[in-house]
């Protein structure tokens, strides 16, 4: 026997997803770091349940503390820059689960997440001049879970 399955779901992940990139421009010797240090998660799960399987698609809310950092190393102006903004995005994925005893649930899920473009303000050393630069991060996650319930299914 099946039937749908509606719920919502709230998560909050310490993290260090990172993305570098080398600059094109000049002698190509900038280098930019982007870390997601922190990210938060506010989503909808619609499934289908087939005995003890479950299987469900998912979407909503994602936010995430957005490192950034740049190094300048040959020039003039060398020296490095840094800034922290929260980003707001979406997140959206599929699973699958299946209840291996009365109070256990094995889980595989995977999930898109994309950030959107936010602006990071902050000062280059040593020139001391402000620099703004709008970044944003997207990244694709493969988990697997395990988890314990009281009471039962």
């Amino acid at each position: 026997m099946g039937g749908f399955v509606l719920g919502v779901e709230g998560s909050f992940h310490l993290a260090n997803i990172t993305g570098t990139a080398t600059s094109v421009h000049g002698v190509a010797d900038d280098v930019m770091t982007t870390q997601v240090k922190t990210l938060a998660t506010a989503v909808a799960r619609l499934g289908f349940a087939v005995d003890n399987w479950l299987f469900y698609a998912r979407g909503g809310y994602a936010g995430g503390k957005v490192n950034a950092s740049w190094v300048d190393a040959v020039g003039g102006l060398q020296g490095p820059w840094a800034a922290t903004a929260w980003h707001h995005g979406w997140q959206a994925g599929l699973g699958i689960e299946v209840g291996m005893s009365h109070n256990m649930v094995l889980g595989l899920e995977y999930n898109y997440t994309r950030l959107q473009t936010a602006a990071h303000t902050g000062i280059e050393n040593p020139s001391a001049v402000d620099l703004t630069y709008n970044i944003g991060a997207a990244f694709h996650s493969v988990g697997v879970r395990l988890t314990v319930l009281f009471g039962g299914m």
